[in-house]
């Protein structure tokens, strides 16, 4: 979610979000146990929630370039929704074996590249040279 980020499509930032949680996740023993066991510990739930709401206001930020006349409180709810979506269908792949989990990640773009298409603005043409 760098400021370069307004500059790639909205529907690639998604699958490079995806892609990389999901990276995380398989190279990551770490994380992985904690999003095993976040139920275990109630400090798992509680910083994981402020991490999603970090990367919801990070998603918030590259949304307002990319959503157009999407008012603020609309932008933060659909920034929420995204984080919040990613995060439970990446846990569901996390317990699932290898395929099962590839084939939920490639499902949680589906999802959410739905889910967005009608809020984004397409890009508006440059003028001048064709």
């Amino acid at each position: 979610m760098t400021p370069d980020a307004v500059a790639v499509p909205w529907d690639r930032l998604l699958d490079m979000a995806i892609d990389g949680f999901a990276q995380l996740d398989r190279d990551d023993f770490d994380l992985r146990a904690v999003w095993m066991n976040w139920h275990l510990a109630s400090s798992f739930y509680v910083e994981g929630q402020a991490l999603n709401r970090e990367f919801a206001k990070r998603a918030e930020a590259v949304l307002a370039r990319q959503t157009g006349d999407l008012a603020p409180k609309k932008r933060a709810l659909v920034a929420t929704v995204i984080v919040e979506v990613m995060s439970a269908m990446l846990l569901l792949a996390a317990r699932s074996n290898t395929e099962r989990g590839a084939e939920v990640v490639a499902e949680t773009k589906v999802v959410l590249k739905r889910y967005l298409a009608p809020l984004v603005t397409p890009p508006k043409p440059k003028k001048g040279k064709r």
